[in-house]
């Protein structure tokens, strides 16, 4: 959905904009990571939504659980390679996603900073297991 917020992006300049971002990121540590993208165009919502959401999808039954890692905890590269392997030995997968920076740990909150997990504030990367 996101090349509809400008109208010159296209799913093709997003998925070369995101191919180069992961083709650098996977540069740095060769057959360390993974990425895949696929482009979909649907005619409607409900053309995207029935093979994607279904009429089963009443719940999961599984534990959740997610890390937020600071500046310090992704500099201490052996532990967190440590940690990784630790919690992936079951052959899961651990998901990274970018969360933090600049403007989101020196934003002026309006009515002051009332984050649930003030983590959020110092964190770069939200990890969990899939």
């Amino acid at each position: 959905m996101l090349p509809l917020l400008h109208p010159s992006n296209s799913s093709e300049s997003l998925a070369a904009a995101l191919s180069k971002v992961m083709e650098e990121a996977k540069a740095l540590h060769p057959g360390e990571f993974f990425s895949g993208i696929t482009l979909t165009t649907y005619d409607s919502f409900w053309d995207w939504y029935v093979p994607n959401n279904g009429p089963l999808d009443a719940g999961q039954n599984q534990i959740l659980g997610s890390r937020l890692l600071d500046g310090k905890a992704l500099s201490d590269r052996e532990g967190l390679k440590k940690a990784y392997k630790t919690f992936t030995s079951d052959g899961s997968i651990a998901a990274l996603f970018l969360v933090g920076g600049k403007k989101v740990w020196n934003s002026d909150v309006r009515g002051g900073s009332n984050a649930v997990n003030p983590g959020w504030r110092k964190a770069y990367v939200h990890t969990r297991k899939l």
